[in-house]
């Protein structure tokens, strides 16, 4: 073989075939088919009531994190369900697993720009509230007020998503001992979520009855106190399944607040000592 042979030989030898167009779209579909099957799976997985049994959503966002880990996924889809996992483990009081997953979506969110921007609040308030269970009151205060200003670029002030960060800045100011500030926002938060979201979202009752339990240790009024209670409850009762894993918290905390009540009078501090002997703690979400 002369050298120009060989030559000839080692170029087509080493020449790529390009790949025919038919099997270029096909292999372009079935990559399109399994993202449009992810993106599917997530916003299913979102929408559930992740309050009800926290162990099977865990269950269910584990399964999609490392699906989503598996290929090489758009990053939104992988912030998405990189964050709904941290929420999950949040839900499941894992919080320093939640921690570490919420601030890995923070990482590749920060590299989407506006791509983040409809679910960017709900980054913030997790991470806030995270960062209030983990003890980091100053890192929840920042994010909460990340969350807020998220929110309202694009969702608008009367919004559930507006309704969602101030259900993490009322936990900033409980943290801190602010009670009527607390109080304040968590009931703004029930107003946006009765406002915006379905009767059957759990969010709605428990803001409702977070907002309930913040009045309770603020104010004298106990009409007041009992009538937010009362409509909470009522609420509660209408709009979740009676087998709703929360339900038996709601009645058995308004019994409690209401038999202290009952019991205790004089200043507001006596109040919050007799409600802080039941047990009772301020739900944020």
């Amino acid at each position: 073989m002369t050298h120009f042979s060989k030559l000839v030989w080692f170029a087509a030898a080493t020449m790529v075939v390009p790949m025919p167009l038919t099997a270029m779209d096909t292999f372009a579909d079935e990559n399109d088919a399994v993202i449009a099957a992810l993106e599917n799976a997530i916003d299913a997985a979102t929408a559930r009531d992740v309050f009800n049994t926290p162990e099977t959503e865990l269950a269910v966002w584990e399964r999609l994190y490392a699906r989503a880990r598996g290929a090489d996924h758009p990053a939104d889809l992988m912030a998405r369900a990189v964050l709904g996992y941290g929420i999950a483990l949040y839900y499941s009081e894992r919080y320093e697993e939640a921690e570490a997953r919420v601030d890995e979506a923070r990482t590749l969110a920060a590299t989407l720009g506006q791509a983040a921007d409809p679910w960017r609040y709900r980054l913030l308030s997790y991470a806030s509230l995270v960062a209030g269970e983990r003890g980091q009151q100053d890192q929840s205060k920042a994010f909460a007020e990340e969350a807020r200003a998220s929110a309202k670029t694009p969702h608008g002030e009367d919004s559930a998503e507006m309704g969602l960060a101030l259900n993490a800045t009322a936990l900033t100011h409980w943290i801190a001992g602010d009670l009527s500030a607390a109080r304040d926002a968590m009931c703004r938060a029930a107003d946006l979520a009765e406002a915006h979201l379905p009767a059957s979202d759990y969010m709605v009752s428990n803001n409702m009855f977070s907002c309930a339990v913040a009045e309770s240790m603020v104010s004298d009024d106990d009409d007041k106190v009992i009538e937010y209670l009362a409509r909470a409850s009522a609420f509660a009762l209408a709009n979740l399944p009676a087998d709703h894993s929360r339900m038996g918290y709601i009645f058995n905390s308004h019994t409690k607040i209401l038999s202290c009540k009952a019991y205790c009078c004089g200043p507001i501090s006596i109040r919050i000592s007799c409600v802080n002997s039941q047990a009772l703690t301020y739900s944020s979400v």
